[in-house]
């Protein structure tokens, strides 16, 4: 019998960023974090994600964590290119 590892559906984190500061949410893990980069906002994250597991008593395991990055962006932050 071979050992499989299961990847599970990753989780969202929905990012926004406004007044020069980048906002990260995850419902999944009741976590929101803020930073000044895109970077450092993904890296926060994944450095979050297990004590927000553990703290909240998920049946999620940290090994086998994905996540899915989807950046919010507001309607009057877009801009029209002629």
């Amino acid at each position: 019998m071979s050992n499989i590892i299961s990847f599970g559906k990753p989780l969202t984190v929905t990012i926004s960023h406004g007044e020069g500061v980048y906002t990260a949410e995850c419902d999944a893990l009741h976590l929101v974090t803020e930073a000044e980069t895109f970077e450092a906002l993904t890296a926060r994250v994944w450095e979050l994600a297990p004590d927000m597991i553990e703290a909240n008593d998920l049946s999620i395991d940290p090994k086998f964590l994905r996540f899915n990055f989807e950046f919010f962006q507001s309607a009057d932050e877009q801009r029209l290119v002629l």
